[in-house]
């Protein structure tokens, strides 16, 4: 005995019956389950990020607003991807699976935040970067203050200099 477990060298194994498992054609049978077959008969209410958000706000004393829930939005996303999370959420009650996605929710904002540290930091530090990420967001934050078209958003239209390098946005 070692530390309270003990090693099996062996494992013995005897037949309880022996005969075809295979099943009759002609009989019609029935086959049970230990479960209904009916899957998941609870489905958990959704907070609206929103809310959890202003709620972290009260209970913690920050001042995050709505569009920032997109940094939570990414990780969730990402552990609903993961295979593994799937598994556990398949396989545990609800009550096992918080300990699960806990662990593993926390990871992963580490892990986001390392991402986001790195997008802000090539943004911040390479010029080129910065114009491009700046350019590729044009059209999407026109189209989101309602400007038609660029000529009726003449401050968002990237201004060309005549210093050869990466176009310079008005503002």
């Amino acid at each position: 005995m070692i530390a309270g477990h003990y090693r099996r060298k062996q494992v013995r194994m005897r037949a309880n019956s022996s005969g075809s498992i295979a099943l009759d054609p002609a009989a019609h049978g029935e086959v049970s389950t230990i479960f209904s077959g009916a899957g998941l008969q609870h489905q958990p209410d959704e907070e609206p990020l929103s809310k959890i958000i202003s709620l972290l706000n009260d209970r913690f004393g920050t001042s995050w607003a709505p569009q920032d829930r997109v940094f939570y939005d990414v990780v969730a996303d990402t552990l609903a991807a993961r295979p593994d999370i799937r598994q556990a959420a398949a396989v545990n009650t609800a009550e096992n699976f918080k300990i699960v996605l806990t662990r593993a929710f926390v990871n992963q904002v580490v892990a986001q935040m390392a991402t986001s540290e790195d997008m802000a930091l090539k943004i911040i530090d390479v010029r080129e970067a910065r114009y491009s990420v700046a350019l590729a967001n044009l059209e999407p934050v026109t189209r989101k203050t309602s400007c038609l078209t660029l000529s009726r958003c003449r401050q968002t239209r990237p201004r060309r200099t005549g210093i050869a390098g990466p176009p310079q946005l008005a503002g």
